[in-house]
């Protein structure tokens, strides 16, 4: 197999660790700074409530990021045309739950 193609293929699922680290390790400040992305009103009330937001969507970008990889190495060993493009669909649709996911868990665990 080709080299390009092996990176081609798994290049959403390393944008998608990177964006879990940088999630966990430079999560944005809890002032409401327009140039820096802000969170809502509730998840910065509290140190406490904020590193859980935080804890519990880096983990879930790094569940599916896991989750990812694997689908571009199937679609690899499928060897489609359209492989790569597939995983960016993924990788989008997998962003999307996440953050559907985090605001669920964050309404029902905090008030």
């Amino acid at each position: 197999m080709d080299t390009t193609l092996i990176i081609t293929s798994f290049t959403p699922a390393i944008m998608l660790f990177l964006v879990a680290m940088a999630v966990r390790f430079f999560p944005p400040t809890r002032e409401g700074n327009a140039i820096v992305m802000s969170a809502p009103e509730w998840w910065r009330r509290d140190e406490k409530t904020w590193k859980k937001a935080y804890a519990f969507l880096s983990k879930r970008y790094l569940n599916f990021s896991i989750a990812l990889a694997a689908l571009c190495a199937a679609l690899l060993f499928f060897n489609l045309s359209y492989g790569a493009t597939l995983g960016y669909l993924f990788l989008v649709a997998f962003f999307v739950l996440t953050q559907v996911q985090v605001r669920q868990y964050m309404n029902a665990k905090v008030k």
